[in-house]
């Protein structure tokens, strides 16, 4: 019982930072088309102007440029658990970290 209520929690603590990181995206294409660039860009800001529910102990943001970002969020339960998207094009990776 206690493998299988394991196994639960660890896919369910990966979903949660998959479903923050894509509720965190459309901010961050926002800010994108109202700077014309990533650079500059903080969790604080993409709050304050796009999603006041965005949770800067579960977002941040690395690697930013005028033309790509890495955006991440990590489980509210588990921190271990992440997923991350670096760039305008590419998938989401469960499992990975911003540079």
């Amino acid at each position: 019982m206690i493998p299988s209520y394991l196994g639960f929690a660890d896919r369910s603590n990966k979903s949660a930072a998959a479903a923050d990181l894509r509720a965190a995206v459309p901010s961050v294409e926002a800010w994108h088309l109202d700077h014309g660039t990533y650079a500059g860009m903080t969790v604080a800001a993409l709050k304050a102007s796009y999603d006041q529910a965005l949770d800067a102990s579960i977002v941040s943001l690395g690697a930013l440029s005028g033309t790509t970002y890495c955006v991440m969020a990590k489980s509210p339960h588990d921190s271990t658990k992440r997923a991350a998207k670096a760039g305008p094009s590419a998938p989401i990776t469960i499992g990975a970290t911003c540079p």
